[in-house]
């Protein structure tokens, strides 16, 4: 029996961020189930992943951070 695909509902599709840290406006599109963030030193990598730290629940955003980092 084949495995029934993944609700693609359920996964984060596009992400906008407007004026956190480095960022006046960032738009990230098509994401897919897997997502690889890649880039050079201090070009907010981490930031896109702070930002989605902050929607998902802004009060534990430090905690969250502090055991990542």
């Amino acid at each position: 029996m084949a495995t029934p695909a993944p609700d693609k509902s359920r996964f984060i599709q596009d992400i906008t961020i407007r004026n956190f840290k480095c960022f006046e406006e960032l738009k990230i599109e098509g994401c897919g189930q897997f997502n690889l963030i890649l880039g050079d030193n201090n070009v907010g990598k981490t930031s896109v992943l702070e930002a989605l730290l902050v929607d998902e629940n802004p009060y534990s955003t430090l905690d969250a951070l502090g055991s990542v980092l």
